[in-house]
Parts: C-alpha cells; structure tokens; sequence
C-alpha cells in the first residue's frame, strides 16, 4: 500500500501548497491513484481521500480534515455529497492512502475516522462530520441517521423477491449471544393483535409441517415439561403418550417423587 505525498506545514496539517497543490495535478493525481492493478487484475484501485478546512474552527484548525471518504473513480472526492460540503477549492481535496484494493480503503479509512473522531457522536478528537465509522456500508450510523432510516422505510413492504433475497443471505447465518439476548429482551412482553394473529393464522392453514420439524417440536415440549416438574428427561421422554397422562393426574391427585411413576 502506497501514500501519496503530502505537504504538511510544521504542526503536522496538511497545506494547499507544494508538489501536486496545483488544481491541474489534483485530478491527475487520482487518476494515477485510481489505475488499475497488475495485468489481468480488472478491478479498479482505491484511495482514500479528505476534505481540509480553509479556516480555523473549534473543531480544529485550518488545513484539518473535516471529511474522510474513500474514491472508486476520479471524479468521486469532486462530485456533490448529500449533506457534507465539497471544498471550493480542490487543493483542499487531499489523497491520504493510495493504489489500495477496495477491501484495504475501507479498512484505512475506518483507521482515519477513528483517528480524527466524529463530532456527532462524540469520538476521538471530534474532528469530522462522518456520520459511520466507515468501512463497507453504514457502519454504526449515528441515532439522528438511524432515526431516519426508520421514518423513511416506515410502511414499505419488500417485495417478495427482495424477501427472498434477504432470506437466502441470512439462511444459515449464527446469530452472536449477545444477538439473541438483545432479541429475547425485545421480545419480552410483546403481543401480537388481534388481526396479527388471524393473519399469522391464515398463512399456516392448509400448510403441512415436515416430519422433523414435527418430531422437533414434540421432543421440545416433553423436555420443557421434564424440567417444568423436576423429571428425569429421559425417563420421561420414554414414556407412552397415555402413560404421560397418568403421571399428569397422579400429580394432580397430590402424589410426588417415586410414587407418579411406580407402575407406569
């Protein structure tokens, strides 16, 4: 992985003057940057790029970045960003890593915004308006970002292509403890309505279960129930359908211990 040079003046920011300063060699510098590999390698290079202050604020000085991105084309670090203003001038437009495959850019310019810091979550030296931590796609976006997303996705229902897509990618996929735990407590207490449930209904008549899943589901209630009561599991789960019920209504007759499975 290569830098590209960087004129910096004596406390350490990046100037808008010396070798490759010049609005001409700007782009030509990306262009270099952004070659493709060795021969047969089709895929484009990276770099990783910022945007430099062109004064002093209390978030740093003049000459500090305010935006770390990463640039696939040449006109990319030029082109109009949604909510983070492009510098005017396009010596402020500086590559800080260069000739890197995708994968590598992401993960120098996750390194960058961890270095410089966001301001609005409070990180690092809170020196850029990034709103993730970078990397491929919205990594930890901020709440304000996530708040968003939600009101904008609110009422869409994927199509049932997309459903499909988004079930292929997750089949077989372990959730994390932590995943699961945060799934439970979610869940914890939640009802589902009336319509909901004739809904959940209405999509599972006439549906036949595989026998696994029907063998699965019946082992699960008898160990539920051996260790509801205090059983043996596998002492109970060897027992006949009827002889389940007569050890039901010996403990309802108020017998326990030896005495619900003596006989049985």
């Amino acid at each position: 992985m290569g830098r590209s040079s960087q004129p910096r003046d004596r406390n350490g920011r990046w100037t808008t003057t010396g070798r490759g300063a010049s609005l001409g060699s700007q782009r030509q510098d990306f262009a270099k940057a952004l070659q493709h590999g060795p021969k047969g390698d089709n895929s484009g290079r990276s770099t990783v790029y910022a945007y430099l202050r062109d004064k002093d604020s209390p978030s740093g000085k003049a000459g500090s970045p305010y935006y770390v991105g990463v640039a696939g084309s040449v006109g990319r670090p030029y082109e109009s960003h949604r909510r983070t203003p492009v510098p005017s001038d396009e010596r402020r437009i500086r590559m800080l890593r260069s000739n890197l495959t995708h994968e590598q850019a992401r993960e120098w310019e996750k390194q960058y915004i961890a270095t410089f810091g966001r301001k609005d979550n409070h990180t690092g030296r809170q020196m850029l308006i990034n709103r993730t931590d970078g990397g491929e796609g919205a990594v930890n976006p901020s709440r304000g970002i996530r708040a968003k997303q939600s009101e904008a996705n609110r009422g869409k229902v994927p199509s049932a292509e997309t459903r499909a897509k988004i079930g292929a990618a997750n089949k077989g996929r372990p959730k994390s403890a932590e995943t699961l735990a945060l799934m439970s407590a979610n869940a914890a207490g939640r009802t589902h309505s009336a319509e909901t449930r004739a809904r959940m209904s209405a999509s599972h008549a006439g549906r036949q279960k595989p026998q696994d899943a029907v063998r699965n589901v019946a082992a699960s209630r008898i160990r539920n129930t051996a260790a509801k009561y205090g059983y043996d599991p596998d002492r109970y789960a060897a027992l006949t359908p009827n002889q389940r019920n007569a050890l039901r209504m010996r403990r309802q007759a108020g017998k326990r211990g030896e005495d619900l499975f003596r006989g049985l």
